[in-house]
Protein backbone atom coordinates (compact mmCIF):
# COMPACT_ATOMS: atom_id res chain seq x y z
CA UNK A 1 0.00 0.00 0.00
CA UNK A 2 1.45 3.19 -1.02
CA UNK A 3 0.94 6.52 1.70
CA UNK A 4 0.22 9.01 -0.30
CA UNK A 5 2.78 12.25 -0.11
CA UNK A 6 1.97 15.01 2.23
CA UNK A 7 1.12 18.05 0.55
CA UNK A 8 3.25 21.18 0.39
CA UNK A 9 2.46 23.82 3.35
CA UNK A 10 0.06 26.35 1.83
CA UNK A 11 2.33 28.97 1.93
CA UNK A 12 5.69 29.27 0.70
CA UNK A 13 9.05 28.52 3.52
CA UNK A 14 11.51 30.79 4.38
CA UNK A 15 13.81 29.52 1.99
CA UNK A 16 11.63 29.23 -0.51
CA UNK A 17 10.76 32.79 -0.15
CA UNK A 18 14.81 33.65 -0.21
CA UNK A 19 15.06 32.01 -3.22
CA UNK A 20 12.39 33.27 -5.07
CA UNK A 21 13.32 37.22 -4.64
CA UNK A 22 16.96 36.41 -5.09
CA UNK A 23 15.93 35.28 -8.60
CA UNK A 24 13.03 37.69 -9.11
CA UNK A 25 15.88 40.82 -8.62
CA UNK A 26 18.01 39.31 -11.08
CA UNK A 27 15.40 39.50 -14.12
CA UNK A 28 15.52 43.52 -14.80
CA UNK A 29 12.21 43.20 -16.52
CA UNK A 30 10.26 41.99 -13.76
CA UNK A 31 12.09 44.84 -11.41
CA UNK A 32 11.19 47.23 -13.73
CA UNK A 33 7.22 46.03 -13.57
CA UNK A 34 8.01 45.88 -9.77
CA UNK A 35 8.77 49.56 -9.21
CA UNK A 36 6.03 50.79 -11.81
CA UNK A 37 3.55 49.24 -9.61
CA UNK A 38 5.49 50.64 -6.61
CA UNK A 39 5.21 54.05 -7.70
CA UNK A 40 1.44 53.79 -8.15
CA UNK A 41 1.18 52.17 -4.48
CA UNK A 42 3.68 54.85 -2.77
CA UNK A 43 2.08 58.05 -5.33
CA UNK A 44 1.11 60.44 -2.40
CA UNK A 45 3.30 58.93 0.65
CA UNK A 46 5.42 61.85 1.96
CA UNK A 47 7.82 59.12 3.79
CA UNK A 48 8.61 56.91 1.04
CA UNK A 49 9.31 56.27 -2.89
CA UNK A 50 9.02 53.24 -5.33
CA UNK A 51 12.18 51.93 -4.37
CA UNK A 52 11.53 52.20 -0.19
CA UNK A 53 8.42 50.38 -0.83
CA UNK A 54 9.49 47.92 -2.47
CA UNK A 55 12.32 46.85 -0.63
CA UNK A 56 9.87 46.98 2.59
CA UNK A 57 7.80 44.95 1.23
CA UNK A 58 10.56 42.26 0.44
CA UNK A 59 11.91 42.62 4.06
CA UNK A 60 8.45 42.02 5.65
CA UNK A 61 8.14 38.39 2.88
CA UNK A 62 12.18 37.76 3.82
CA UNK A 63 11.25 38.17 7.69
CA UNK A 64 8.01 36.27 7.40
CA UNK A 65 6.08 39.50 9.04
CA UNK A 66 3.76 38.54 5.66
CA UNK A 67 3.13 35.19 4.30
CA UNK A 68 3.57 33.88 1.00
CA UNK A 69 0.54 31.67 -0.27
CA UNK A 70 2.36 28.70 -2.20
CA UNK A 71 -0.25 29.76 -5.91
CA UNK A 72 0.94 33.41 -6.09
CA UNK A 73 3.39 34.80 -8.31
CA UNK A 74 6.32 36.90 -7.23
CA UNK A 75 4.58 40.49 -8.97
CA UNK A 76 1.33 39.89 -7.23
CA UNK A 77 2.56 39.36 -3.94
CA UNK A 78 4.82 41.96 -4.19
CA UNK A 79 1.99 44.25 -5.55
CA UNK A 80 -0.28 42.98 -2.13
CA UNK A 81 2.08 43.87 0.52
CA UNK A 82 3.06 47.43 -1.32
CA UNK A 83 -0.68 48.04 -1.20
CA UNK A 84 -0.58 46.99 2.17
CA UNK A 85 2.18 48.86 3.49
CA UNK A 86 1.29 52.09 1.39
CA UNK A 87 -2.39 51.93 3.22
CA UNK A 88 -1.41 51.74 6.23
CA UNK A 89 1.04 54.51 5.79
CA UNK A 90 -1.36 56.83 4.35
CA UNK A 91 -3.74 55.42 7.79
CA UNK A 92 -1.14 56.74 9.76
CA UNK A 93 -0.31 60.27 8.38
CA UNK A 94 -4.08 60.80 8.55
CA UNK A 95 -4.14 60.00 12.30
CA UNK A 96 -0.70 62.76 12.65
CA UNK A 97 -2.88 65.01 10.45
CA UNK A 98 -5.97 64.94 12.43
CA UNK A 99 -4.39 65.26 15.92
CA UNK A 100 -2.17 68.44 14.40
CA UNK A 101 -5.57 69.92 12.92
CA UNK A 102 -7.32 68.74 16.15
CA UNK A 103 -4.93 70.16 18.77
CA UNK A 104 -4.32 73.79 18.09
CA UNK A 105 -0.72 74.84 19.85
CA UNK A 106 -0.15 76.30 23.43
CA UNK A 107 1.56 79.27 22.12
CA UNK A 108 -1.21 80.00 18.97
CA UNK A 109 -3.93 78.68 18.89
CA UNK A 110 -4.53 80.50 15.34
CA UNK A 111 -1.29 78.66 14.32
CA UNK A 112 -2.46 76.65 10.78
CA UNK A 113 -1.89 73.13 11.42
CA UNK A 114 1.96 71.94 10.32
CA UNK A 115 2.07 69.90 7.04
CA UNK A 116 3.24 66.37 7.71
CA UNK A 117 5.70 67.25 4.82
CA UNK A 118 6.50 69.72 2.82
CA UNK A 119 3.78 70.18 0.07
CA UNK A 120 0.96 67.90 2.25
CA UNK A 121 -1.37 69.22 4.23
CA UNK A 122 -4.94 68.38 5.97
CA UNK A 123 -6.18 70.10 3.09
CA UNK A 124 -4.50 68.69 0.03
CA UNK A 125 -3.82 64.98 0.72
CA UNK A 126 -5.21 63.24 -2.17
CA UNK A 127 -5.64 60.21 -0.48
CA UNK A 128 -7.62 61.55 2.20
CA UNK A 129 -10.24 62.84 -0.36
CA UNK A 130 -10.13 60.09 -2.33
CA UNK A 131 -10.83 57.30 0.94
CA UNK A 132 -13.53 60.04 1.81
CA UNK A 133 -15.15 58.26 -1.19
CA UNK A 134 -17.37 55.31 0.11
CA UNK A 135 -17.73 54.19 -3.69
CA UNK A 136 -14.32 53.58 -3.92
CA UNK A 137 -14.23 50.38 -1.89
CA UNK A 138 -16.85 48.83 -4.19
CA UNK A 139 -14.55 50.07 -6.70
CA UNK A 140 -11.86 48.26 -5.55
CA UNK A 141 -13.98 45.13 -4.34
CA UNK A 142 -15.50 44.73 -7.76
CA UNK A 143 -11.38 44.60 -9.91
CA UNK A 144 -10.13 42.50 -7.07
CA UNK A 145 -8.32 39.97 -8.90
CA UNK A 146 -7.55 41.84 -11.84
CA UNK A 147 -4.34 42.92 -11.66
CA UNK A 148 -4.77 45.79 -14.13
CA UNK A 149 -7.98 47.06 -13.39
CA UNK A 150 -6.75 47.03 -9.42
CA UNK A 151 -3.84 49.50 -10.71
CA UNK A 152 -5.69 51.45 -13.04
CA UNK A 153 -7.97 52.08 -10.16
CA UNK A 154 -5.58 52.84 -7.66
CA UNK A 155 -3.89 55.49 -10.18
CA UNK A 156 -7.20 57.41 -10.71
CA UNK A 157 -7.77 57.33 -7.78
CA UNK A 158 -4.53 58.76 -6.68
CA UNK A 159 -5.70 61.59 -9.27
CA UNK A 160 -3.41 60.47 -11.76
CA UNK A 161 -4.06 61.64 -15.48
CA UNK A 162 -4.50 59.21 -17.82
CA UNK A 163 -0.87 59.93 -19.85
CA UNK A 164 0.85 59.81 -16.49
CA UNK A 165 -0.82 56.07 -15.86
CA UNK A 166 0.49 55.34 -19.11
CA UNK A 167 3.47 56.54 -18.32
CA UNK A 168 4.01 55.28 -14.55
CA UNK A 169 2.80 51.52 -15.75
CA UNK A 170 4.96 51.67 -18.98
CA UNK A 171 1.75 50.86 -20.74
CA UNK A 172 1.03 52.12 -24.74
CA UNK A 173 -2.11 53.97 -25.61
CA UNK A 174 -3.39 50.90 -26.66
CA UNK A 175 -2.81 48.83 -23.57
CA UNK A 176 -4.46 51.75 -21.23
CA UNK A 177 -7.32 52.32 -23.31
CA UNK A 178 -8.26 48.65 -23.73
CA UNK A 179 -7.64 48.79 -19.32
CA UNK A 180 -10.09 51.92 -19.41
CA UNK A 181 -12.30 50.70 -21.60
CA UNK A 182 -12.62 47.24 -19.54
CA UNK A 183 -13.26 49.42 -16.27
CA UNK A 184 -16.09 51.03 -17.55
CA UNK A 185 -17.60 47.87 -18.51
CA UNK A 186 -17.18 46.62 -15.02
CA UNK A 187 -18.30 49.73 -13.50
CA UNK A 188 -21.60 50.15 -15.91
CA UNK A 189 -22.39 45.92 -14.71
CA UNK A 190 -21.40 47.25 -11.17
CA UNK A 191 -24.11 49.87 -11.84
CA UNK A 192 -26.77 48.30 -12.96
CA UNK A 193 -26.33 45.06 -10.32
CA UNK A 194 -26.64 48.20 -7.57
CA UNK A 195 -29.63 49.72 -9.52
CA UNK A 196 -31.68 46.15 -9.29
CA UNK A 197 -33.99 45.71 -6.20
Amino acid sequence: MLVPEPEPPKHLQHSEVNAALASFVQDPGEMARALKVARVRAHGLPAMNEKDLLQEAMVRLMSGARTWPRELPTLVILSGVMRSIASNARKKEDYVLADDVGAPSDDDSKEEPSPLAEGISAETNPARTVEAESDLAVVQNAVKGDEMLELLVEALAEGLTGMDIAKELGWDSKTYDATRKRLSRRLAALKTDRSEP
